[in-house]
């Protein structure tokens, strides 16, 4: 994912701030400085606020990042664009907030908002306006969640630190993700499910095979392996049966 542009409106300290990412194409590397609570974190928040309706770090909830600059007739948004495997998504999104009324005196609730714009492969104009299909949809085309996305992606503020305390299987589970490695996984659980399928019908066979050599005396009978024993016993078979063809 290459963030494109991020713009903040009543967000947090800014009023309306927009950021162009494509300034710094030139640049591999720069870095976003500031005094104490100058905005800086507030940028990631931004950005994790329009893909998964968190911030950055669950320190503050989604609603609180309304600006306090904010008046009933300022509404509350981020739009956030990016580019991912070739294609330009825009995600706007506001939290629940109290707006003036549109008519008339006093204030109303207005329910969260989310809308993701994009054009797809067959240049079809693709808008989703439903909240719980517009994450659903920026969840599984980044391939992580909010909490992932924060410990490897932002990394505001020594984050990574949450990724490098995580345990095995929690950090086992995010690289699974960031990498691809699913189909993987899978391929290797088929292949163990097999394995115990096939080692609890050998011991069935084993059990079996135990069974008749109790029941079928031949010679070095309690001496020798089951390979050995079967070969002891067809060649005893063949026998008999050629006895029985010369009589």
């Amino acid at each position: 994912m290459k963030p494109l542009k991020l713009r903040m409106k009543y967000f947090g300290p800014y009023i309306d701030e927009t950021m162009n990412f494509t300034e710094f194409d030139n640049t591999p590397l720069f870095l976003i400085s500031g005094k104490t609570g100058s905005g800086k974190t507030t940028i990631f928040d931004a950005m994790s606020f329009a893909l998964f309706d968190h911030t950055s770090g669950d320190e503050r909830d989604a609603k609180q990042m309304r600006s306090d600059f904010a008046t009933p007739n300022d509404a509350t948004e981020v739009t956030f664009v990016f580019e991912h495997n070739g294609i330009k998504y825009t995600v706007i999104r506001s939290p629940k907030m109290n707006l003036a009324k549109k008519r008339g005196n006093g204030t109303r609730d207005v329910e969260a908002s989310v809308k993701v714009k994009y054009i797809n492969k067959e240049q079809e104009n693709i808008e989703i306006t439903k909240k719980n299909q517009a994450d659903k949809f920026l969840r599984d085309l980044i391939g992580l969640d909010a909490q992932q996305f924060t410990q490897i992606v932002l990394l505001p503020q020594g984050k990574f630190r949450n990724f490098l305390n995580a345990n095995s299987a929690d950090r086992e589970k995010i690289l699974r993700k960031l990498f691809g490695t699913s189909l993987y996984q899978k391929w290797t659980e088929k292949i163990q499910e097999q394995a115990k399928i096939n080692e609890s019908e050998n011991e069935k066979l084993t059990t079996q095979i135990q069974t008749i050599r109790q029941q079928v005396e031949i010679e070095d009978n309690d001496e020798i392996n089951d390979e050995e024993w079967i070969v002891k016993v067809n060649n005893q078979i063949e026998e008999k049966r050629k006895t029985r063809k010369s009589k």
